[in-house]
């Protein structure tokens, strides 16, 4: 997802769906948590868990925002393109 990319490298703390592609770059790059859709309660109680550790997830963002951006950037994807030649 872009809004979860440009959440990463702006160092923001995310909620995401789990077993999704984002939550499992959740589970690499940290700063944020995931929920269970469908199930009642889930957001919520992860929205509490936020809440109560905020100060160590946003210094979690902060840290990853670097690495984030340096993997997942337009050059990078320019020469991504460029290696394979389209």
């Amino acid at each position: 997802s872009g809004v979860f990319a440009q959440a990463l490298t702006l160092g923001k703390v995310v909620i995401v769906t789990e077993d999704t592609f984002i939550s499992s770059e959740l589970v690499r790059y940290g700063s944020g948590i995931a929920y269970r859709y469908g199930v009642p309660g889930s957001l919520t109680e992860a929205i509490k868990i936020a809440v109560n550790n905020i100060e160590t997830m946003k210094e979690k963002a902060q840290k990853t925002k670097d690495l984030y951006y340096q993997i997942h950037n337009p050059k990078r994807y320019v020469d991504l393109l460029l290696e394979l030649r389209i």
